[in-house]
């Protein structure tokens, strides 16, 4: 787990760089506030890379009991998940206590084999995005002749 899930840890995000990039499996973000500046030139907060291999069981957001989360504000891109058109499978789940804010784009899924574990982005905080809150590309989710469902009932 990076983050302690008690506390909050700031990263400052530069320009054209992410504030942390996960390439393996078994990791939870918790604890986090990724912060760029206002103008932000492609910073993302978190990036999920699947382009060398699959990887699953990412929990971003709460690990425990105390509802922490992670805070996601001034940024190009607070979560980008993208497998560099490689088709590996990524598994990660959306945990509560997470709060997209001031950004252009909430969350970026660029990935075909991405799975969205429970299919639930729990209790996400969108406010003051100028851009999409949950972006799906490159037939992220998709099954053919199987529709997607995905739970946003609990989201702000």
């Amino acid at each position: 787990m990076f983050g302690d899930g008690h506390s909050t840890t700031i990263v400052n995000v530069a320009d054209n760089t992410a504030g942390m990039t996960i390439w393996t499996s078994n990791v939870t973000i918790d604890g986090f506030r990724f912060t760029g500046n206002s103008t932000p030139v492609n910073a993302i907060g978190v990036l999920v890379d699947g382009g060398a291999g699959a990887v699953s069981n990412i929990l971003i957001g709460d690990a425990d009991a105390d509802l922490l989360g992670n805070c996601f504000t001034g940024l190009t891109t607070g979560l980008h998940v993208d497998d560099g058109f490689s088709s590996n499978a990524i598994g990660i789940e959306i945990g509560v206590g997470n709060v997209f804010d001031n950004s252009q784009t909430g969350m970026l899924f660029s990935v075909m084999g991405v799975d969205i574990v429970g299919d639930t982005f729990n209790n996400i905080d969108f406010a003051n995005l100028a851009g999409n809150y949950i972006f799906l590309l490159n037939r992220a989710e998709f099954v053919h002749r199987k529709p997607t469902f995905l739970n946003v009932r609990s989201a702000f």
